[in-house]
């Protein structure tokens, strides 16, 4: 009888480590597969279609095509859970190469662009908060209750993101960011109508260094990269259109020094946000 109650104890004790095991799989299956589309930035780091960036004071170049070759990426995911909720950190380091096609003259003259690339390395990370009260079948009833956007740093740079503001044409949307990593319960994060336009404002400081500010979003098969211009000292402003697809999308603003993408001396240095919306129809 004592082997029998010592078989079941070593039962009970291998029961417990599997479920745990079993939870976290269960968890990291959310997060990478069935909500993929909400946390992957990778495809963020694609060449983008028709950008370009045009200096109107000529420092070094007239006109830069600029694109990220991501060739590396280190993920971290630390999940921690408490009874029946689960915190999750995620954690991404992404290297790789800042392809440079600068020329002096605007419009580009009829020659071949040479690159003239930079190494370039960013640390992401954002938030995730998960309930075990959903049914048990189905990735052992945990659901996704909060989420935060994501921040993106590069190791150094001399400036950052304040704030963004995003109005709707109409002004029914006014939504203002001021961290990006805080969560938001998943229901409550920003809807606007699918296609619907709003004006986008981005913040940086201090308003003395120079920097150029981009907008990633998604089209119907790719993400678009575009620039916003600055229309007062720190402030940038423009125009932004919905994803045409309904459903959780992000929406990234991607800041970098004016020297990143005109010096070629000067190293990589930004900083991006990531903020999740929900696209709804009409």
């Amino acid at each position: 009888m004592k082997k029998f109650f010592i078989i079941i104890g070593l039962v009970g004790i291998l029961f417990v480590g599997c479920s745990q095991e079993t939870d976290e799989t269960a968890i990291e299956t959310l997060i990478t597969d069935v909500y993929s589309d909400l946390f992957s930035i990778e495809d963020d780091y694609q060449k983008p279609e028709g950008d370009s960036v045009t200096s109107s004071q000529k420092k070094d170049y007239a006109f830069v095509f600029w694109w990220r070759e991501l060739q590396d990426v280190s993920r971290n995911i630390n999940i921690s859970i408490e009874g029946d909720s689960a915190f999750v950190t995620i954690n991404k380091e992404l290297s790789g190469i800042m392809h440079r096609y600068p020329t002096d003259t605007w419009p580009p003259e009829d020659s071949i662009l040479i690159d003239i690339p930079k190494d370039f390395q960013d640390n992401a990370l954002r938030y995730v908060v998960l309930k075990r009260d959903g049914n048990p079948r189905i990735h052992r009833g945990w659901r996704i209750v909060a989420v935060s956007g994501a921040k993106i740093l590069s190791p150094t740079r001399p400036f950052q993101i304040d704030s963004v503001k995003i109005v709707s044409a109409d002004s029914s949307l006014i939504y203002t960011v001021k961290d990006p990593l805080e969560l938001v319960n998943i229901d409550s994060i920003m809807k606007i109508e699918r296609l619907g336009e709003a004006t986008i404002s981005v913040y940086t400081s201090p308003d003395s260094v120079e920097v150029c500010v981009f907008v990633h979003t998604r089209g119907y098969m790719r993400v678009h990269r575009y620039r916003i211009m600055e229309k007062a000292p720190g402030v940038y402003c423009g125009r932004w259109l919905a994803s045409p697809m309904e459903g959780r999308r992000r929406l990234g603003i991607d800041v970098l020094t004016y020297e990143t993408i005109f010096n070629d001396s000067t190293g990589y240095e930004g900083e991006g946000w990531v903020i999740l919306y929900e696209s709804t129809g009409e």
